[in-house]
Order: structure tokens, then C-alpha cells, then sequence
């Protein structure tokens, strides 16, 4: 009895130290249910809705057990009830009027399906969205904080946020970053190595679907 206890111990966690293996590695680099290039017009259209909502010192928005919280024009948040997906009626977003609001609430539900449950604009005009951090880093571990960074201009590069802030994968204007503490290699970011890691990824997809 105890070797069978000992056994199943182990295989526990053999299996926790594979997941978090597998989590850890797909921190670290760009990959959406959507295409690339479908979450960078998402993202783009995020950015023209936050630029809506600042009133002069940025603008955040993230959803908690359900609820959006998002900047409001005094200090703090506004809180509203996350409509459910197939529902018609969405609350006002202030300043967004009714269509802008509906486009919001329609854009932060995709994103969530996407890994991104937090966007921002910075006071310094840089666009941040929380990567995959829900799923991946539930107990917001410090050194497994990852951002999607989306550049409206070139200029954008030279915010003091990557001051203390690694570049780790890249694809066009939206970069991956980790703060100064990572120590892992960083991905390649060539054509092929991109091509790779997204024949990889669909590769593990389907053999998770087949077994």
C-alpha cells in the first residue's frame, strides 16, 4: 500500500511539473486561438477605445470574477456586470456613447477568449494588455507577468516602460515583454523560427485532440 501511495505521488507530480513546464514555455511567446494578424486589428481597434476613455492620465480596464472594472473621470473605477455573450443589452461605458459602448463590451469578450482579460493606456501613450495570465499565472507570480505591448508608432519604443521590461517574442507592431527579471533565452524572431513554433503549437493541438 505504501509503494502503490509513493507511486501515485510521484505521478502527481511528475504530471504538475509538465503542466507547469508547458505553461511556462507558452508564456513565452505570441500565440492566439484567432490569427496574429485578426488580433492585431483587435488590438488596434482596443487602442482607439481607450484613447476614447482617457480622460487625460490613461485609462485601465480588466475583469474580475465577472465584472469589469474600468477608469473612471475621479480616482478609481467604475464596476459593471459583464453582459452574457449572446445578450442584447450592455451598459454604458462612460465617455463611450451606446454603439461605442456595445463595440467595447463585444471587443473585451474576444479578447478574454483570447488570453487577455486587462488592457490599458499608459499616461505615456503605450498600449499594454495582460497576456495570458488568468490561465497561466492564476497566483500573478511576479516573474511569469507577461504583457502584449502594441506599437501605434515608432517612438512607442522608447517609453521608459522597457526600461525594466525584456523583449521576448515579436510579431510586426506587438511585442511580448517580461520584466528585467527574466533569465530565459529569448525566442527567435526571424520568418522560419515564427513559421516553426506555429507548426509546433498546432502539432501539440491536434495530438491533445487525438488521444
Amino acid at each position: 500500500m505504501k509503494n502503490r501511495l509513493f507511486l501515485i505521488t510521484a505521478i502527481v507530480f511528475l504530471i504538475g511539473c509538465d503542466q507547469s513546464k508547458n505553461s511556462k514555455n507558452e508564456l513565452n511567446y505570441i500565440d492566439f486561438k484567432v490569427s496574429k494578424d485578426t488580433m492585431i486589428d483587435s488590438l488596434k481597434t482596443a487602442t482607439m477605445l481607450l484613447d476614447k476613455m482617457d480622460y487625460g492620465n490613461g485609462a485601465t480596464c480588466f475583469i474580475v470574477e465577472g465584472k469589469l472594472h474600468y477608469t473612471r473621470k475621479d480616482f478609481g473605477f467604475s464596476i459593471v456586470e459583464m453582459p452574457e455573450e449572446n445578450s442584447s443589452s450592455f451598459p454604458i461605458i462612460e465617455p463611450l456613447n451606446q454603439d461605442y459602448s456595445i463595440q467595447f463590451f463585444k471587443l473585451i469578450q474576444f479578447l478574454y477568449r483570447n488570453g487577455i482579460h486587462s488592457m490599458g493606456k499608459r499616461s505615456d501613450g503605450l498600449f499594454c494588455f495582460g497576456y495570458n495570465q488568468r490561465k497561466l499565472n492564476p497566483n500573478n507570480d511576479f516573474n511569469r507577468s507577461r504583457d502584449i505591448v502594441y506599437i501605434k508608432e515608432p517612438k512607442d519604443k522608447f517609453s521608459k516602460f522597457f526600461y525594466k521590461s525584456i523583449i521576448i517574442d515579436q510579431y510586426k507592431n506587438i511585442l511580448l515583454v517580461a520584466p528585467e527579471t527574466y533569465d530565459e533565452p529569448k525566442l527567435p524572431t526571424d520568418e522560419k523560427s515564427v513559421k516553426k513554433r506555429a507548426e509546433d503549437f498546432m502539432k501539440k493541438k491536434d495530438n491533445e485532440r487525438n488521444k
